[in-house]
């Protein structure tokens, strides 16, 4: 193939499967069952493209980098280049969260403890049309929105299995019920008066149970919605725990780092280094590098960046996500550099939650 050819199949592929991981995005905000498996989804059509085009060619795996040989030199250099980038990471996460986002950093291990992801996100415009409870977490603190638009005050009692002291906002008062601020269990909130609506952000206990009951005779209980996606509920009980930390570590590495490694280090970075080798060929030079860095790498993560920039997240996008291009760079030269894609793996993985633990000590 020319190099011409080379590049047009690059960039063709490239867009195809960009326009399909765009569509999925899409229709997740519209069908639960795609939302549910967006990460699948998107890992499958990763995948799927990089082998088709290298079974239609009859490429070996290996040519693109898609082997085990080797794989602990790729480990050692992944994992190496993790803890070089985590003191570098640090300071610059800690500004751009406190400086550009300004929000307050709070180191706690207790941070690390998690609700349920069923429970993450506010529900959008919770409290418009009907009374009742909304609850959701943001990280590691629970929240608990309560509207009542009849003339009866309804109380919400929240219990949990160790103290805890509400923080409120909107019309409503708490009350602690088997104790002193502080050191009770047991809350009692109110609305301050009827037609209304309140919220309080609890952040502490592991477990915590919530019950509704009527203040007057005869009224019906309000309804209990949770998450994001406000699904109704009878009850609630909720435990924080830890569960999530090995959940996100499989999911970063088989079903992000993984496939996104295997379209754009293995099958399309690849194809760059072959197109661009072949037009210096054709023009009597050779292919040039710096450090390392080819120009391969550089389009490679340059499409990266606009891979991400490009598919919308909660339906709109975000300029922030062409800032994937600078890690992008070091992903390609441990795939040169390695001739493997198990050290850009690893790499993406962990630079993926480096993002990920840092993020639950800031508010």
């Amino acid at each position: 193939m020319t190099s011409k050819a080379l590049f047009r199949e690059a960039f063709l592929v490239f867009l195809a499967v960009l326009v399909l991981v765009i569509i999925a995005a899409v229709a997740a905000g519209i069908v639960p069952f795609v939302a549910d498996f967006l990460y699948a989804i998107v890992a499958l059509v990763f995948v799927k493209a990089a082998q088709r085009m290298m079974d239609h060619h009859n490429h070996e795996n290996e040519r693109f980098g898609i082997t085990w040989s080797g794989w602990p030199r790729g480990l050692a250099y992944g994992l190496l280049l993790t803890f070089i980038t985590v003191p570098f990471f640090s300071v610059g996460y800690y500004w751009w969260e406190t400086q550009a986002l300004d929000r307050h950093f709070e180191f706690n291990t207790g941070n690390y403890f998690q609700w349920p992801s069923e429970l993450a996100g506010e529900p959008t415009g919770w409290g418009a049309e009907s009374s009742g409870v909304w609850v959701w977490s943001d990280k590691s603190t629970l929240n608990v929105g309560i509207r009542n638009k009849s003339d009866a005050n309804n109380i919400v009692f929240v219990e949990a299995d160790t103290a805890f002291s509400p923080q409120r906002r909107g019309t409503l008062k708490a009350f602690p019920v088997d104790g002193v601020a502080g050191k009770a269990k047991i809350w009692r909130i109110e609305l301050d008066d009827s037609r209304s609506r309140g919220q309080i952000i609890i952040r502490g206990p592991r477990s915590i149970d919530i019950r509704i009951e009527p203040t007057v005779e005869g009224n019906a209980i309000w309804p209990l919605f949770q998450g994001h996606k406000a699904e109704k509920k009878d009850e609630f009980t909720a435990n924080r725990s830890l569960w999530w930390i090995p959940l996100w570590i499989a999911t970063q590495f088989l079903l992000i780092a993984l496939p996104e490694e295997y379209f754009y280090r293995g099958w399309l970075q690849t194809r760059l280094e072959e197109a661009f080798e072949k037009r210096a060929e054709e023009h009597g030079r050779k292919v040039r590098t710096i450090f390392g860095f080819s120009a391969a790498i550089v389009v490679a993560s340059v499409l990266f960046g606009l891979g991400h920039l490009l598919v919308p997240i909660g339906g709109a996008l975000v300029p922030t996500r062409m800032s994937v291009f600078f890690p992008a760079l070091l992903f390609g030269w441990l795939r040169r550099r390695t001739d493997s894609i198990v050290a850009p793996v690893v790499y993406h993985a962990f630079s993926n939650l480096m993002v990920i633990f840092a993020a639950v000590h800031f508010y």
